[in-house]
């Protein structure tokens, strides 16, 4: 099914809103679209607020990102609604946005390739369609 999604501009980039659910309450985030980023991102306090802890951390990641390597720590988030689309569970690289700003995380390629996607700049929108065999819902 095709989704349409609108985002907002933050300082030029594209930045959309998610809701992070934890083991304790749901937190709304705000992503912004990367898709020089390998996998998702999160701050540490975003997660912590959703109710992650020490214990709920899975082993270390290591990132390709535009400008480099990145390492963080990796989550497995019970549920991320973004774009329209929940994806259950999914696993997010804990890391501290080196520009932070009123973000609290990055939207990367791991989300993104499970669609084809465009992005309608004037319209301020995100168009996603699955891929065949793609987990979202």
């Amino acid at each position: 099914m095709i989704r349409i999604a609108d985002f907002e501009l933050d300082q030029g980039l594209m930045v959309v809103a998610a809701r992070v659910a934890g083991t304790q309450t749901t937190r709304m985030a705000r992503l912004v679209i990367d898709t020089g980023a390998g996998l998702s991102s999160l701050a540490p306090d975003v997660l912590q607020q959703a109710g992650y802890r020490a214990n709920d951390l899975r082993g270390k990641t290591r990132v390709i990102t535009a400008v480099g390597l990145e390492y963080g720590d990796r989550v497995m988030v019970q549920r991320l609604t973004v774009l329209g689309r929940t994806f259950s569970p999914l696993q997010i690289n804990m890391f501290e946005l080196a520009y932070r700003g009123a973000l609290d995380g990055v939207l990367g390629l791991d989300v993104l390739n499970r669609f084809d996607y465009e992005i309608r700049p004037r319209a301020r929108q995100i168009i996603t369609r699955p891929i065949a065999g793609s987990r979202t819902s």
